[in-house]
């Protein structure tokens, strides 16, 4: 038996998204522009929160991982260099990222990535930006299967990245996982087994 505590419960509906188009419709009547010049980057082991203890930082020992030099590679000493993998595959678990905007402006989201644990099949992200999913299209990021690290930009079927407004200031960027396109297969397998 396991006590439970609450302070309250509140039921809505579901919340209309905006797609990236209306979105960026919007950015464009307010004069916002890419930012240039102002790249922020993230090291992904160092999460400013976590759903769970289990996320954890993990060791890679590439070029790519270490700036393309080598410059963190040390083979007496671990670094702690990647996040992810393995322990970061449930449904609703998630990662949160504090960033600090120097200038307001529109911002590209890029990843480092490598998915090689679920083979043969994209893996999915939402992301959401100050607790909030600023159009449908974060809501399923699609990271193929790739056994070698790749640089990957958000972005439509032209390859045309897809921009998020930050003003200027600190915010959180959370990352969360979903089974996307997969779910209502999931659901179908669990019942039969359950069955």
């Amino acid at each position: 038996r396991q006590s439970l505590a609450l302070a309250g419960v509140t039921l809505g509906g579901a919340e209309n998204i905006k797609s990236y188009s209306d979105v960026y419709d919007e950015y464009k009547e307010q004069g916002y522009k890419p930012v240039k010049d102002k790249n922020i980057t993230l090291h992904a082991e160092y999460t400013t929160l976590k759903s769970r203890q289990s996320l954890m930082m993990g060791a890679e020992y590439t070029a790519s991982t270490t700036n393309g030099t080598g410059d963190n590679l040390h083979y007496a000493k671990t670094r702690l260099n990647v996040f992810g993998g393995e322990n970061w595959t449930s449904p609703g678990t998630w990662i949160e990222y504090e960033v600090d905007a120097e200038e307001s402006g529109l911002y590209a989201l890029s990843f480092k990535y490598k998915q090689d644990y679920v083979v043969g099949m994209n893996v999915y992200r939402k992301l959401t930006i100050d607790g909030e999913l600023p159009y449908q299209e974060l809501a399923e990021i699609s990271f193929a299967p790739k056994s070698v690290w790749k640089n990957f930009t958000v972005c439509d079927e032209k390859e045309n990245p897809y921009y998020v407004y930050l003003e200027k200031g600190t915010h959180t960027i959370s990352l969360e996982v979903t089974l996307s396109e997969l779910a209502d297969a999931y659901d179908r397998l669990f019942n039969i087994v359950e069955a």
